[in-house]
């Protein structure tokens, strides 16, 4: 009796359209006895047919009896471990080299098929340099993504003749008149259709099946040149009303979609009906939270938008934004987290920032305190992916009062990871440390980050997921949304630094992050430590910062490298740059090097992008400014004329200042000691100001 699947088989089979040279050119592969390419390089847009295509190169195998595996990017963790852990599960293999062995005992040419490669782009060098050249010469990778193949793949003298690359194109004329007969279009609509679709697959799937909805409709092609965006429109019937449609693109901007935003976006006090008419959609799922759409729906709803109305989509991004601004700064604790995914969510599309997150949503975690009996397993799990040294150097810190440890359990109170944090301004300058890594790093903020009373420095020692370590991962993703949570919530935080065990890897994500590499703390293990102010860049302006559009981003990005040209100085510092700032105050190219030209106090007023006579005016218009605060007040006016006859309008050196004033020399001088530290002290509140 035939079989369900067999149906199902022979019914794509009959649907099936064009990709005869592709189809070709595979045939030929596996009946070779000596392969004359290894890899199989299939690339196109979303909508071209990738997918069903390896669905019929997967029939050729089944039909010439060749052994093949087929993994899915999408449903597999991006990282190396992630994907060896996806083949050998699929192969029933125990480890890589069982999987080899399996494959080397085949007679037949084994195909591996990876699809939507671009899920899992950050395995690229670990494919390409480590597990193809492993795999026995009878082993044929197909590989089927959105994007173009690097160029180490073209450009690498040994990968050359040994990668075929294929681009997808949309259906030729005579294809896609083969398909819409196919599905039984009207005949009299055929050419309506083939001159709006212009043969993307997808378009002419998505109008067969508005037709198979509704086989008494008479096409209409729109104006727009968009076909996949105007299709869906069409498939969806257009929304009821204008507040339907605005419903449906905040659905398909946010990750998960309830009442609430709705009605904050769109400035309702109910949005009952509206998420009701959502829910019933057929590409709309319901999740524990609220709604989402099907990937597909939501990249054609928000291309669609962009393109079609850019000012719109700007202003719904806006609103979204400001929600979640507004929720993040009012909540705490779980709820905080969930808000910090959901606006991180906004920006998942930042090449230097969407790779680098788990976006299928965070497991069910408890959060605390490490606990007695958890130190151990915890030093065993840091020796397992740092080493013995490392593994000492976190017992060490354990039971020391200036640190903390976060665990993150799964609800049957397994170890999925931890995060271990430091306040290095709680460590006694002459206690011995017995960690090198840390030593270091401790002198050098130190002798760099000028803490002022009060302030926290908090060093990320340790951080690391149970099975593997700092890739991206769900408990990865988990620890970055609680450092989020860490830098907004602790009181008094002004630098932190960040341990990673392979600066270049995070490089891209951490500088889109604002947080900036410190080569001098580079270990000899490969480990290394990212930096960020939080005096220069506060945790909510760096938090709306990273969620701009991508072209936003970008030109504030520019602006905010400037920002690292501030100085933080120390007290003292401080006091004695007032001092020189008054001396030179009628010397312009003096004024222009004074330390307090860059300091938070002018920066703010004269810009980023201000110049050095900029900031030297701005300065010397906050010394005004301190001077008339001063002069307010009856018992400071004898130091106010000080100040003005000694620096603002000078009347001679400070003997003749002395004497003009009628003022004993050692009381003039005691009464200038005492004017100058009224300024710097009315500035330094200013600066420090949070």
């Amino acid at each position: 009796m035939a079989r369900i699947g067999d149906i199902l088989s022979q019914t794509r089979k009959h649907f099936f359209t064009g990709r005869e040279a592709e189809l070709a050119a595979f045939s030929r592969l596996l009946g070779q006895k000596e392969l004359s390419v290894h890899v199989l390089f299939i690339h196109g847009p979303a909508g071209q047919g990738k997918t069903t295509l390896l669905g019929e190169f997967r029939n050729m195998c089944r039909l010439k009896s060749c052994p093949h595996l087929y993994i899915n990017g999408a449903d597999v963790v991006p990282s190396a471990s992630g994907l060896t852990e996806a083949l050998i599960k699929t192969l029933g293999a125990s480890s890589l080299e069982h999987f080899n062995a399996s494959i080397e005992k085949g007679e037949k040419t084994f195909t591996l098929f990876i699809d939507a490669y671009e899920k899992i782009g950050l395995v690229d060098p670990w494919l390409r340099n480590e597990f193809l050249p492993g795999l026995p010469t009878n082993a044929l990778v197909v590989i089927s993504g959105r994007n173009l193949p690097g160029d180490e793949w073209t450009t690498d003298s040994g990968w050359q003749n040994m990668v075929k690359v294929i681009s997808l194109q949309n259906f030729s004329h005579k294809e896609s008149e083969e398909y819409i007969s196919k599905r039984s279009l009207p005949k009299a609509q055929h050419n309506k259709i083939l001159n709006f679709t212009h043969g993307n697959p997808l378009a002419l799937s998505l109008v067969a099946d508005l037709f198979a909805q509704n086989p008494d409709k008479v096409f209409s092609p729109e104006e727009s040149p968009e076909v996949v965006q105007t299709l869906l429109n069409h498939f969806l019937q257009k929304a009821p009303s204008p507040a339907h449609r605005t419903a449906l693109e905040i659905c398909a901007i946010t990750y998960i979609t309830d009442q609430s935003v709705l009605a904050s976006v769109m400035g309702l006090e109910d949005a009952g009906e509206l998420f009701e008419w959502l829910k019933s959609l057929s590409f709309i799922e319901t999740a524990k939270w609220g709604l989402y759409p099907h990937d597909l729906a939501r990249e054609i709803i928000v291309t669609d938008l962009k393109w079609r109305n850019p000012d719109w989509y700007t202003h719904l991004y806006a609103k979204i934004k400001s929600y979640y601004f507004a929720k993040i700064d009012s909540l705490r604790g779980d709820e905080q987290r969930k808000f910090l995914f959901k606006l991180n969510y906004l920006h998942k599309n930042q090449p230097a920032f969407g790779p680098y997150y788990h976006w299928k949503g965070n497991s069910d975690y408890r959060i605390d305190l490490m606990k007695k009996e958890d130190l151990e397993p915890l030093a065993k799990m840091t020796e397992k992916f740092e080493g013995v040294e490392s593994a000492k150097a976190f017992r060490f810190w354990a039971n020391h009062p200036a640190s903390h440890t976060f665990v993150w359990r799964t609800l049957a109170k397994e170890h999925c990871g931890f995060l271990m944090s430091i306040n290095l301004n709680e460590i006694d300058e002459r206690e011995k440390i017995k960690d090198e890594v840390m030593l270091k790093a401790l002198q050098y903020a130190r002798n760099n980050f000028h803490l002022r009373k009060g302030e926290v420095c908090t060093a990320f020692r340790f951080w690391m997921a149970a099975e593997t370590h700092q890739e991206v991962s769900q408990t990865q993703s988990a620890i970055f949304l609680y450092l989020s949570q860490y830098y907004l919530n602790t009181p008094g935080l002004a630098v932190h630094l960040l341990n990673v065990a392979n600066p270049q890897y995070w490089q891209q994500f951490l500088n889109y992050c604002n947080q900036v590499h410190i080569p001098a703390l580079d270990g000899k293990l490969g480990h290394g430590f990212y930096m960020h102010d939080w005096r220069i860049t506060p945790p909510m302006a760096w938090l709306k910062l990273l969620s701009e559009t991508e072209e936003a981003y970008k030109a504030q990005r520019e602006k905010g490298l400037n920002k690292l040209q501030i100085s933080m100085l120390s007290e003292s510092e401080f006091f004695d740059s007032i001092y020189e700032a008054l001396k030179d105050y009628h010397n312009g190219q003096k004024i222009e090097t004074n330390p307090l030209t860059r300091s938070r106090l002018v920066i703010n007023a004269a810009g980023l992008n201000g110049g050095d006579g900029i900031c030297a005016a701005v300065l010397k218009e906050r010394l005004e400014d301190a001077l008339k605060k001063i002069e307010q007040s009856p018992r400071n006016e004898k130091f106010h004329r000080v100040l003005y006859r000694t620096f603002i309008n000078p009347v001679g050196s400070q003997e003749q200042t002395a004497g003009f004033l009628s003022l004993p020399f050692s009381t003039y001088r005691r009464h200038l000691k005492k004017a100058v530290n009224m300024v710097a002290e009315i500035l330094w509140t200013q600066e420090t100001a949070r």
